[in-house]
């Protein structure tokens, strides 16, 4: 099945039409002062409760000639249920996940360096509930997992996300709901630019990002395998959409 799904996406590939990539917008390709930031950390609490997840950044901005161009993709996903997030071993009985996902939707700012703070990225986010039941046969083999989406908060939302302590932790503040918080485990600022779907950070979107996603194929939150980074459309789950994106994106 893999090996189908991989040779049906290096065929799209030829085709090129699902290419995404990101722009700013009215920049053109010169390259005057600009700087490329990716991380990814642990979310450890959300407001007075205990949780567990992950939060991923990528963040690219520029000065043309006095003018500011900012674009910025954070997101976040995590639960109050640690046991099912968070496995220690290979679940093999049907159980239920309740977790949540933010996402940056509409950058409006994006600053370095500020008074508290190493990195501050504001905008407009979408927040959703998303609710997995997982199923196994008799003998303890996954089989499916259904999912239910429905808004967490009812409208866009604004929001900062804030790393600070030398990029250590980060705060995520959307108005309607508790803060999130965590650590920082990763970092990297460069003014080369840092490919958006590179994810083992060697300079090239290739052959081995596919192969990583294929084989967290049919994973979500709450599967032992599951790998939050080879969701690379951050739908909450990795699919064929993923697999799209990567190979469409390969260089």
């Amino acid at each position: 099945m893999r090996k189908s799904v991989i040779l049906l996406i290096v065929v799209m590939l030829a085709v090129g039409t699902l290419a995404f990539v990101p722009t700013f917008a009215g920049a053109d390709t010169t390259t005057y002062e600009r700087v490329w930031v990716r991380m990814g950390g642990f979310i450890n609490q959300w407001g007075d409760q205990k949780a567990f997840g992950w939060i991923n950044a990528f963040v690219r901005a520029m000065n043309l000639n006095g003018t500011a161009r900012e674009w910025a993709r954070v997101h976040a996903v995590w639960s109050t249920d640690l046991p099912h997030i968070q496995p220690s071993n290979i679940p093999v009985a049907d159980f239920t996940l309740i977790h949540y996902a933010a996402r940056l939707v509409n950058t409006t700012g994006v600053k370095f360096n500020g008074t508290g703070y190493d990195l501050s990225v504001t905008g407009l986010w979408n927040v959703t509930k998303i609710t997995v039941s997982f199923h196994f046969d008799e003998t303890g083999h996954f089989m499916y997992i259904n999912r239910t989406v429905e808004p967490y908060l009812p409208d866009l939302a604004y929001g900062e996300f804030k790393v600070m302590d030398h990029w250590r932790t980060f705060e995520l503040n959307i108005a309607g709901m508790p803060m999130l918080s965590g650590l920082i485990i990763f970092h990297r600022m460069a003014f080369v630019e840092i490919k958006l779907f590179d994810l083992n950070d060697d300079g090239k979107v290739d052959i081995k990002e596919l192969v990583r996603v294929a084989r967290r194929f049919r994973t979500a939150p709450g599967v032992f395998q599951y790998d939050n980074d080879a969701d690379v459309n951050t739908d909450g789950q990795v699919d064929i959409g993923d697999l799209a994106t990567i190979g469409a994106n390969i260089e």
